[in-house]
């Protein structure tokens, strides 16, 4: 004797039509596309990540000097590419940490990738310190 619901040999369930009673079934296709997707995407994040942990260019404050109420000295080094021309924004700050001055400094295409350079930040008041808040390649300035 079979039992409501049992599949042809009256052992077990009877397999279901497929599409019916709620029931969804993944395609392979859309799984592979999927997948596709996301290697691509995990590509392009590390692709993005590498770029950006290894700048273009790199800076470094040798020294800056006071000369006076309105004017600091900087010195700096600027590593990029010799051909390449870099511009560098220098920041000055009073004691309290405030931003009294900042400008950007044209650093031209050099004989060696490691370029130093001299420049006077104008100042509002006078300064504590002084920065490289950055520096870019492409200078055209």
């Amino acid at each position: 004797m079979s039992h409501p619901g049992a599949g042809p040999t009256g052992i077990g369930p009877a397999a279901r039509p497929p599409g019916r009673y709620g029931e969804r079934r993944t395609s392979r296709v859309l799984v592979a596309c999927l997948v596709v997707v996301a290697t691509a995407l995990v590509g392009w994040l590390v692709w993005a990540a590498l770029a950006a942990a290894t700048p273009d260019t790199r800076s470094s404050l040798i020294s800056f000097r006071v000369l006076d109420d309105r004017r600091v000295q900087v010195q700096f080094e600027v590593i990029a590419e010799s051909s390449s021309a870099v511009a560098c924004t220098l920041q000055a700050r009073d004691a309290a940490g405030e931003v009294v001055g900042v400008t950007r400094v044209a650093v031209p295409p050099g004989g060696q990738d490691r370029r130093q350079v001299e420049a006077v930040v104008g100042t509002r008041s006078r300064a504590a310190n002084a920065t490289i808040a950055g520096c870019l390649l492409g200078a055209d300035d």
